[in-house]
C-alpha cells in the first residue's frame, strides 16, 4: 500500500521526537549514584578573627594543624580542614612575581573511597591603599596592555588539593568571603599579569592521571571580588590572568561534579581594562566526559560597575566546562544575574565577549544538555562599541552532536541600555549551538526578551543583534525548536544598518537538512518601535532557515508582530529609507534542492510599517518564503495575513523596482510538487488598495488554475515539462 507523503512526513517527525527523547535517556545518560553528603563546616564557633587552621581525622574533633607540608588522606580514611580568618593583609604597594599563594596546596593525593572536607573562610583578603601586580608587569607606562612572557602564576588561595584522586573519592572544597582586594583609596590599582586571585583549587599529579567515579562539590560564595571602599576611582587592568582560574583542571571519569558560585568574582572600581585575560575562566578544565554529571550553578558572578570597560581579545566568562568527546553525559547549567555590565561613560569590546562558550567539547553523544541563562550579558552605558565581538557568544561549541539532547533557554539575555550602540562586524547574541553534523538528536532554542536595544542612535555594519541559533554543516533524523519572544527589538531616534541584520539565520544549516522536524517561531520580535530607519544592503530578518538542500522533512515557521517599523497609535514622524534591502527576507533559502518536503509558512501582522515617508530603493517589505534552484515532490503552504502594509503620510516612494512584497515562492526548476498560498489584507498601502501582490514564481507546468480575490487561497500543482509559470496572486 502507498501512503499520501504528508502522512509518511508527519509520521517521521512523531517517530524523530520520540526517538531522539528516547536517545537521550534510555540510550544515554543514566541517572547517577548518590554522592554521600559531607557535612557543613563553620568558623562561626571560633573565638573574633583569630587566625586559626585546624583538622579533624575520622570521628575526632577539630585541633590545631601545625602545617609543614601538604598532607596524604589515606584510603578511606576521612579528614576535615578548617582555614579561617588566615594570610588577611593590608598592601600599599607590592610587586608579587613567581609561584605561590597566601593559602598553599593544603593536600597531595586523596585515596580510593575517603572524604576530604575543606572550608576557606575570610581568608587571604587584601586592603590595597597603593598598586598590587600578580605576576609579570604587562602594564606598560603608556598604559598598553600586553600579553605575559614567562610561566607565572601567582594567585591568593592556590592549588589547594594538587595530587592523585583515589577512585571513588568523597571531595568537598567551600571557599568563603576569601580572596577579596578591596579598593581602599582613589588611586589603588590592582594588575594581574598572569596571576589570578583563586587558582586551580583541584590539580592532578604529574602524570595527569584520571580520577575513576569521585564525587567533587566546589561552593564559592562572596570572593574574588574587587572593590573599592572609596567613594570614587580604583583601577584593575589584566594583562593575561584572572580572578578565577580554573578550579577543578583534572580529568574525570563518571564523576558527579557540583559547582555554586554566588556574589563572586565581581568588579567595581572606575577602570577596568582586560587584554588575554578573563575574569572567570574554565571553572572545570577535563578531558574525555565519560558517564560525568555536571551541575553548574552561577548567580550574581563577573559583574562590572564602574566608569568605562574595556575588553579586547579577552570575556568575563570563558568556557565553564572545557573538555573532549562527552559520552552518556549530563550537564545542568543555571546562570542567573551573570556578565552584568553597568558603566558610567563607555563599554568597548574588540575580538572579546562577555560570555563565551559556556561548554566547549569536542562532541556529544548520547548525552544531555540543559543550559538557562537569566538576566546575563546584559549592559548600561552611555556608549557600546562592539568591534569582531559578541556580548552572548556559543552557549555550546561542539564538534558532533549524537543522540543527544539539548536545550538552551536565555532569558533577558543581551539587553543593551546606551545612548549609542556601535557593532562593527559583531553581534549581541552569536551562535547559541555550533556544531558540524547533528545526527539523531533534539535540539531546542528560546530567546525570550533578549537581546533588545534602547537607545539614541544604533549603527550596525556587518553585524547583527542576533545571529544563528544553530550553526552547523548537517541535520540529520533530528528535530530542532528555535523560539524568538520579545527577542532583537530596537527602540532608537535612529536605526542604521549596513550589510547587517537584527536577527540573522536562526538555523544556518551549510549542506543538508534529512528526515528531521524543525520549526521555528518569531513572536514581537525584530520591531523597530520608534525613530528613523535607515538599510542599506540588509534587512531585519534575514533567511530564518538557511540550507543547501532538504530532504524527507517537516518545517514550520510561524512569524507574528515581527519585523513592524513604527506604532500604528503614534506613527510621529518616522522616516524609512531602503536601499537594496527588505524588512524580512527569505523565511526558507535553498541553495539547491528540495525534495520530499513539507512545509508550513505563516506570517501575521508583520513586515508593517508606519511612517512619515517611506523610500525604497530597489527594495520591499517581504521577500521570499521560499527560494530554491529546484524542487521535487514537495507540499508548500503559504499563509500571509495583515502582512506587508505601508501607512505613511507621504506617498511611497518605490524606485529602482522596488515592490512591496516580492515572489512568495521561487523555485526555479519544479517537479510533482504543490504550493498552496492565502493572503489577506496584505501588500497594501494606507489600507486602501494593493500594490504589487506577492507571486508564486516556479519554472514547470500547472493545471490552470481561476484567478482569485485578494482574500482568496491560490493552489498549483506542478510537474516537470520546460515552460515557465508565472501566477500572480490577486489575477
Amino acid at each position: 500500500m502507498k501512503y499520501p507523503y504528508s502522512l509518511v512526513v508527519a509520521a517521521l517527525g512523531a517517530m524523530l521526537s520520540a526517538n531522539a527523547q528516547s536517545n537521550t535517556q534510555a540510550n544515554g545518560y543514566q541517572a547517577p549514584r548518590a554522592c554521600p553528603v559531607l557535612p557543613q563546616l563553620s568558623c562561626a564557633s571560633l573565638a573574633g578573627q583569630t587566625p586559626t587552621l585546624l583538622i579533624a581525622r575520622g570521628q575526632g574533633q577539630f585541633s590545631p594543624w601545625n602545617y609543614v607540608q601538604p598532607i596524604d588522606v589515606a584510603e578511606r580514611e576521612s579528614v576535615s580542614v578548617l582555614v579561617c580568618n588566615m594570610e588577611n593583609h593590608s598592601v600599599q604597594s607590592k610587586h608579587w612575581e613567581g609561584a605561590g599563594a597566601l593559602i598553599p596546596q593544603l593536600v597531595r593525593n586523596v585515596g580510593a573511597n575517603a572524604s576530604l572536607n575543606i572550608l576557606v573562610d575570610n581568608s587571604a583578603n587584601v586592603n590595597l591603599s597603593g598598586r598590587l601586580t600578580l605576576g609579570e608587569n604587562t602594564l606598560q607606562a603608556d598604559g598598553t596592555l600586553l600579553e605575559q612572557t614567562r610561566d607565572t602564576h601567582p594567585s591568593l588561595i592556590g592549588r589547594l588539593v594538587q595530587g592523585h584522586m583515589g577512585a571513588g573519592a568523597n571531595v568537598k572544597l567551600e571557599v568563603r568571603r576569601s580572596a577579596n582586594v578591596t579598593l581602599t583609596q582613589t588611586g589603588a590599582h590592582l594588575h594581574i599579569g598572569g596571576g589570578s586571585l583563586i587558582d586551580q583549587l583541584f590539580s592532578p599529579a604529574a602524570d595527569n592521571a584520571t580520577a575513576q567515579q569521585p564525587c567533587v562539590d566546589v561552593r564559592v560564595d562572596d570572593s574574588a571580588n574587587v572593590q573599592r571602599s572609596a567613594a570614587s576611582g580604583g583601577q584593575l587592568t589584566v594583562g593575561s590572568g584572572q580572578l578565577i582560574n580554573e578550579l577543578l583542571d583534572r580529568p574525570l571519569n563518571q564523576a558527579q561534579v557540583q559547582v555554586h558560585m554566588n556574589r563572586t568574582a565581581n568588579v567595581t572600581a572606575q577602570q577596568v581594562r582586560i587584554f588575554k585575560g578573563e575574569l572567570v575562566d574554565e571553572l572545570v578544565d577535563t578531558g574525555e566526559v565519560n558517564g560525568d554529571h555536571y551541575k553548574l550553578n552561577l548567580t550574581d558572578v563577573a559583574a562590572i560597575k564602574s566608569q568605562e570597560l574595556h575588553i579586547d581579545d579577552a570575556e568575563l566568562i570563558d568556557e565553564l566546562v572545557d573538555g573532549g568527546a562527552a559520552h552518556k553525559a549530563w550537564f545542568e547549567l543555571r546562570l542567573e544575574r551573570v556578565a552584568k555590565v553597568n558603566a558610567d561613560t563607555q563599554v568597548r569590546i574588540h575580538e572579546g565577549e562577555l560570555v563565551d562558550e559556556l561548554l566547549d567539547l569536542q562532541s556529544l553523544d548520547a548525552s544531555t544538555v540543559d543550559s538557562r541563562l537569566t538576566d546575563v550579558g546584559n549592559v548600561v552605558t552611555k556608549e557600546l562599541r562592539i568591534t569582531e565581538g559578541d556580548l552572548i557568544d556559543e552557549t555550546l561549541d561542539a564538534e558532533n552532536i549524537i543522540s543527544s539532547g539539548v536545550s538552551t533557554t536565555l532569558r533577558n539575555v543581551a539587553n543593551v541600555q546606551a545612548d549609542v550602540l556601535s557593532i562593527w562586524e559583531g553581534e549581541l547574541i552569536d551562535e547559541v549551538v555550533d556544531a558540524e553534523k547533528f545526527d539523531r538528536s533534539r535540539v531546542r532554542v528560546d530567546f525570550i526578551g533578549s537581546a533588545n536595544v534602547d537607545a539614541k542612535q544604533v549603527d550596525i555594519h556587518q553585524g547583527e543583534l542576533v545571529d544563528e541559533a544553530i550553526d552547523g554543516a548537517d541535520y540529520l533524523a533530528s528535530t530542532l525548536t528555535v523560539g524568538f519572544d520579545n527577542a532583537a527589538n530596537v527602540r532608537a531616534t535612529r536605526l542604521s544598518i549596513r550589510e547587517g541584520e537584527l536577527v540573522d539565520e536562526a538555523v544556518d544549516i551549510e549542506s543538508l537538512i534529512q528526515d528531521s522536524n524543525i520549526t521555528v517561531t518569531l513572536q514581537n520580535t525584530a520591531n523597530v518601535r520608534e525613530g528613523n530607519l535607515h538599510i542599506v544592503d540588509g534587512e531585519l530578518i534575514d533567511e530564518l532557515v538557511d540550507v543547501q538542500q532538504a530532504q524527507r522533512s517537516t518545517l514550520n515557521i510561524t512569524v507574528g508582530h515581527t519585523a513592524v517599523v513604527g506604532n500604528p497609535v503614534l506613527p510621529g514622524k518616522v522616516g524609512v529609507e531602503l536601499t537594496r534591502g527588505s524588512l524580512m527576507d527569505e523565511f526558507f533559502d535553498l541553495g539547491d534542492k528540495l525534495g520530499q518536503l513539507t512545509a508550513q509558512l505563516s506570517i501575521a501582522d508583520s513586515a508593517n510599517v508606519w511612517a512619515e515617508s517611506i523610500r525604497f530603493d530597489q527594495s520591499q517589505l517581504l521577500h521570499e518564503f521560499v527560494d530554491a534552484a529546484r524542487g521535487k515532490s514537495f507540499t508548500l503552504n503559504v499563509s500571509v495575513s495583515r502582512s506587508a502594509n505601508t501607512n505613511s503620510r507621504q506617498a511611497p516612494q518605490l524606485l529602482n523596482g522596488s515592490r512591496i512584497a516580492a515572489d512568495l515562492v521561487s523555485v526555479a526548476q519544479a517537479s510533482e510538487g504543490r504550493v498552496t498560498a492565502s493572503v489577506l489584507q496584505s501588500g497594501m498601502t494606507n489600507a486602501l488598495s494593493p500594490l504589487a501582490l506577492p507571486r508564486v514564481e516556479v519554472t514547470g507546468r500547472a493545471a490552470p488554475a481561476p484567478a482569485e480575490a485578494e482574500e482568496g487561497p491560490v493552489a498549483g500543482w506542478f510537474s516537470a515539462v520546460w515552460r515557465r509559470i508565472v501566477q500572480a496572486l490577486g489575477g
